[in-house]
């Protein structure tokens, strides 16, 4: 196992594959193991770095009070760790806000940069979601039914067609030994919806590709398309008939969106 420590946590990262690195940032309640969908073909062309954000996984943390800007520093932390002096950058959803942060901090090391599934800034309406997912988490349903609930929010209609596909998803996360904690859960939840890039956002340089999933009903393609407003804007990508976790219910069609992209 690998770790690093920054400002008093000590964060878990993979390193996969070889060749121009690109370093996946996961989503909200997501850690490392979120991208194992897409792992093995980025692996064929990219040295793929992954981690845990503060409150998710492996990462050990003390406090859990913290921020959007805090999780990109440790993003910065790791690759300073690890010797990177230039890399492209790939953040779903949360990790996509994650993601413009680090691009403001260190945009002359960001070659490309591709944000999934989200926006500048929380709806009202995802807010007020959020508070339904802790109320829900508090009031001792079981797992199994607070899962099924989630997953309306992040797939399409369509996965519901697949009894399998649903099943595997639910048997797998309530099996997964390094399950999120609804303090660490509520963590990040606090620093989402705080977070708001719109006055910044034409500030972030880096060449820039967006990518959406038609069917996304979290954050839906017109809240991704405000995200036009950077400055290195190149592409905005629909995924058809996608959900929320793109990468998760279409790999290859994710893998297809964004290779032509990333070289």
């Amino acid at each position: 196992m690998s770790y690093f420590e920054n400002n008093h946590a000590e964060i878990y990262y993979q390193v996969h594959g070889k060749g121009p690195v690109i370093l996946l940032i996961a989503g909200l309640a997501s850690d490392s193991q979120s991208w194992q969908f897409i792992l093995k073909p980025m692996t064929k062309n990219f040295t793929v770095i992954t981690f845990d954000n503060r409150g998710t996984g492996r990462t050990k943390i003390k406090d859990h009070n913290f921020s959007v800007r805090d999780m990109a520093n440790d993003a910065l932390a790791l690759l300073k760790h690890l010797g990177i002096e230039e890399c492209m950058v790939l953040g779903h959803s949360m990790g996509g806000c994650i993601a413009q942060d680090l691009a403001l901090l260190i945009p002359e090391k960001i070659s490309k940069l591709v944000l999934v599934s989200t926006t500048t800034k929380m709806s009202d309406r995802n807010k007020s979601l959020f508070d339904y997912f802790l109320a829900e988490w508090q009031s001792n349903i079981p797992q199994e039914q607070w899962l099924r609930n989630l997953f309306y929010w992040l797939f399409s209609p369509h996965a519901f067609t697949n009894k399998k596909f649903l099943d595997a998803a639910i048997i797998y996360t309530m099996c997964y030994p390094y399950q999120q904690t609804f303090e660490s859960f509520k963590s990040q939840i606090d620093a989402l919806v705080q977070y708001d890039s719109t006055a910044y956002v034409t500030d972030i340089v880096p060449e820039t590709l967006i990518v959406s999933g038609t069917k996304d009903i979290l954050v839906y393609p017109d809240e991704s398309e405000k995200l036009k407003k950077i400055a290195g804007f190149k592409d905005f990508k629909l995924v058809k008939n996608a959900g929320h976790s793109i990468h998760a219910e279409y790999p290859d069609e994710f893998v297809n969106s964004v290779s032509p992209f990333l070289g």
